[in-house]
């Protein structure tokens, strides 16, 4: 809508609807080192953060570009969408400007369109592959609670490291570098990682989207005696 029509309401519509879905992407990415999303490089392909501007700008201004390549995981999905749609003062004058503001247009469509494809190639491979997941009982490596064991110590690391301990400087040697961190343009940093850490919980108690409690990791856990 906001290419047909780029007005700034449509602008606001547009980065509104970034930060919902930087926020519902941390629900996902937890899931994305085996099945479907490995096989998709889901996190990769859609939150290489932080972005490389100087490459997204250069696709900008060539026009050719294939984003599904692996040399543009750092210009395409959320991060760059961050850059984009945050990346200045005025953003939306960005997309307006009578000399290049169809060709950032077009890459800002580009971009969401590529988002799209992964995740709904991802999200249409659970669908058979949740009878495999069913399947994979056991405790040993491969099976369904290795994975997800696996996963979940993984995305802990995750939110230390990467999401904190990188751009406070605590990896390296005390230098703080904020850029490093996750949504630094639009400054949802601290929110995605509320939002990382909701998931994680969630995840962990079988909580679904609501909060409500279910069947988790906790109560097999329990009923292990573990």
């Amino acid at each position: 809508n906001y290419k047909a029509n780029p007005t700034q309401s449509g602008f606001d519509n547009v980065r509104n609807a970034y930060v919902y879905v930087a926020k519902r992407f941390q629900h996902v990415v937890i899931y994305d080192y085996f099945g479907p999303s490995a096989e998709e490089s889901l996190g990769a392909n859609s939150n290489a953060f932080p972005s490389d501007t100087g490459k997204i700008n250069a696709n900008i201004s060539s026009g050719t570009y294939v984003l599904n390549a692996s040399q543009n995981f750092t210009a395409k999905g959320l991060p760059a969408l961050d850059f984009l749609l945050y990346g200045r003062t005025n953003a939306h004058a960005y997309f307006t400007d009578a000399g290049n503001g169809a060709a950032r247009t077009r890459y800002l469509s580009d971009v969401a369109a590529e988002l799209k494809r992964v995740t709904q190639k991802v999200a249409d491979n659970w669908k058979t592959y949740k009878t495999t997941f069913i399947s994979k009982t056991g405790t040993s490596a491969g099976t369904s609670l290795s994975n997800l064991v696996n996963t979940y110590s993984f995305n802990i690391d995750v939110i230390k490291n990467t999401k904190i301990g990188v751009p406070l400087g605590k990896k390296n040697d005390g230098i703080v570098l904020p850029y490093l961190a996750e949504a630094y343009y639009s400054q949802i940093s601290v929110a995605l990682l509320a939002e990382s850490s909701k998931a994680m919980l969630q995840f962990y108690l079988g909580a679904d989207a609501s909060g409500k409690n279910g069947l988790g990791l906790d109560d097999y856990l329990a009923a292990v005696k573990a």
